[in-house]
């Protein structure tokens, strides 16, 4: 089999046809075409002796959707008694990786001197049947032996309703639109409600909550509708696929998972490891990713953030080149090297020695359990919308969604629906349950009422109406509501509350600024603390760090500084960017350095000296050359790669 013969027949259809070659149309079943975004084939080369090669010849991921999708096959050598098997396998990601949605195979040999064109059709009762034997495909819902194909002429049209292929009753699913509203809206069979009265939908199928399995759970004839593998973080890129990034905020987009944002003092240094994997807290990595403490210096929070520090002071530890109060940093909690365990979509804390999390704005631990983190996402979850207790009650006729933890309702008209009353037919309509067909009131039967007041009261977010001698009772959204944590608007600068009049209210708390993370709450003062707290910004003033320009300073720290803002330091002390350098020390762009050691902004250490006002070098060692330290002696010429 020769490689890289796949093709569209856009781009055959101006060269001749090979003397010997198969054309093979691969074609889906709308429910497999909905849930498609890559197509993967697969071929296998079989020799005259009988044996299929065990590897595939070809693996080709193929973005998009687009059915029918053609594929060029060539024998190797034109040799025209070769046989070959060909797998097509439908996928919910765009790269062709995950579980397939559904899988078809064939096996067929050449003609010589003639093109032979076959179907394969990805079937909707084979969706989540793998059919894991090779020697096997998929047909009505089981996996058979692939049988002998049929050849088709294209020009009498695509076989696609001729019944010819092994459970196929002769045509696509007639189920689907054959009771469509305006041919438009996809319903179930005619006489669903007979099945419905029975407890059951088309085929035998009985109504369940949609879970995301590659499974019509509820019997509305979609698959997984209540899922966007391009967007959901339990199930990004696939159903059972869920995006986490350790030390971060996690992203799904296009279905795939990357990082929204990482916590606040880790960095992704590498590019590699998932998530942040990086303490930006560290020598090698002080206050941003590759920024290393040379020449001795330690690592340590300044007022601007972590900087590089001749030595620790005001009680802190040096572990390992930190300088970190080990009460509360996460990494050294207890004691040096002590890290509290990294959590799910939250943010490690130490207090007191005692390591603990909390979550990410927007995620829940629900489960209570610690080793899996914060693992609900609040803000697109239907059954923890916008907290852990919240669900977002099910309504007839339209299907719940949540976004930004609100819960919100849209029109689902290709549900079935019941009044429960046994003279109706009833259909979804505009996002109310209607009647098709009424004995009772509209045909000539005994109405149901004479005015709005016969109808029953079905509580304050429903309109209660009589038209045309029939109840019908439409469901009212917010900003209706019956209990205040319908109304959270995920503000944590707001009171929810439901008023007497059941309608929402979301009142503003004075002086309140909302926040997800430290840098919404940047008031460019420093002498502040920057936090967010519970979704809530707080600027507490940092001890020591004074508006000396308008108040001024007093002993034990007389001297006013203003390079950084106000700030008072100690008699002799020199000003340095929000820190008092000792005397003698100076101002190394916002480090203090011993009189000499100042090199860009770091310090060069005892036996170091700065080389081009950038890099420190080792005296006696290392030379300065360009920029960089150069061994003395001679320089590495280095490694090259073979070509």
């Amino acid at each position: 089999m020769r490689r890289r013969w796949l093709a569209a027949a856009l781009l055959l259809a101006g060269c001749a046809p090979a003397p010997t070659q198969v054309f093979v149309h691969v074609d889906a079943e709308p429910g497999v075409r909905a849930m498609t975004r890559s197509i993967g084939i697969r071929i296998w080369g079989r020799a005259r002796d009988g044996v299929y090669a065990e590897e595939p010849d070809e693996i080709e991921p193929v973005a998009g959707s687009q059915y029918v999708w053609r594929v060029s096959l060539h024998p190797l050598a034109n040799d025209s008694t070769r046989f070959f098997r060909l797998e097509a396998g439908a996928y919910s990601t765009a790269n062709g990786e995950g579980t397939q949605v559904a899988v078809a195979r064939l096996q067929s040999g050449y003609a010589a001197g003639q093109t032979l064109h076959l179907y394969l059709l990805l079937q909707d009762s084979c969706i989540g049947r793998p059919c894991v034997d090779l020697d096997t495909t998929c047909a009505g819902a089981a996996c058979i032996p692939i049988p002998e194909p049929v050849p088709f002429d294209p020009d009498a049209g695509l076989p696609r309703d001729a019944g010819t292929l092994p459970g196929d009753d002769g045509g696509m699913d007639a189920a689907v639109g054959d009771a469509g509203v305006d041919g438009a809206t996809p319903l179930l069979d005619a006489g669903v409600d007979a099945a419905r009265d029975a407890g059951v939908f088309g085929d035998g199928c009985v109504p369940a909550a949609e879970e995301c399995n590659l499974m019509d759970d509820d019997c509305d004839e979609r698959v997984d509708e209540d899922f966007d593998t391009d967007t959901d973080l339990a199930h990004c890129g696939g159903c059972g696929m869920p995006c986490e990034q350790p030390r971060a905020t996690p992203r799904c987009a296009g279905g795939v998972c990357s990082i929204a944002s990482c916590n606040a003092g880790f960095g992704d240094c590498d590019g590699v490891v998932p998530g942040c994997e990086t303490p930006l807290t560290t020598i090698l990595n002080c206050g941003m990713c590759g920024r290393a403490c040379t020449g001795g210096l330690l690592c340590a929070m300044q007022p601007g953030g972590f900087n590089c520090v001749s030595s620790c002071t005001g009680g802190l530890t040096d572990c390992g080149g930190s300088c970190v109060d080990t009460d509360t940093d996460a990494m050294h909690c207890g004691g040096c090297d002590s890290a509290c365990p990294a959590r799910t979509n939250a943010v490690e804390t130490c207090a007191s020695g005692t390591c603990g999390f909390t979550c990410l704005p927007g995620f829940g631990d629900c489960d209570g359990l610690p080793g899996n983190g914060c693992e609900r996402d609040l803000r697109t979850n239907v059954s923890t919308c916008g907290s852990c207790t919240r669900s977002c009650a099910s309504r007839e006729c339209q299907r719940a969604s949540c976004m930004a933890g609100v819960c919100s309702y849209a029109p689902d008209d290709a549900r079935p629906c019941d009044d429960g009353r046994p003279c109706t037919m009833n259909a979804c309509m505009s996002g109310v349950c209607e009647i098709v067909s009424d004995t009772c009131g509209m045909d000539g039967g005994t109405p149901e009422c004479m005015g709005d007041t016969d109808c029953p009261d079905m509580g304050p977010c429903s309109a209660d109406q009589c038209l045309g001698g029939t109840c019908f009772h439409t469901a009212l959204g917010p900003p209706c509501c019956t209990s205040a944590t319908e109304c959270d608007d995920l503000d944590a600068c707001t009171i929810d509350s439901c008023d007497t009049s059941n309608m929402c209210q979301n009142t503003a708390i004075g002086g309140c600024t909302s926040c997800f993370g430290p840098g919404d709450c940047f008031d460019a003062e420093p002498c502040t603390q920057d936090l967010c707290l519970a979704g809530r910004c707080s600027n507490p003033v940092i001890p020591g760090c004074g508006m000396c320009g308008m108040i001024g300073c007093s002993a034990p720290s007389p001297t006013c500084c203003s390079d950084s803002g106000d700030y008072c330091c100690p008699s002799g002390a020199g000003c340095c960017m929000g820190s008092c350098c000792a005397g003698g020390d100076s101002c190394c762009g916002g480090t203090c350095c011993p009189s000499g050691s100042c090199c860009g902004s770091s310090c060069c250490g005892p036996g170091f000296s700065c080389c081009d006002g950038t890099t420190c070098c080792r005296d006696g060692f290392e030379m300065c050359m360009a920029g960089a330290c150069v061994p003395i002696g001679g320089t590495d010429a280095g490694t090259g790669f073979d070509a």
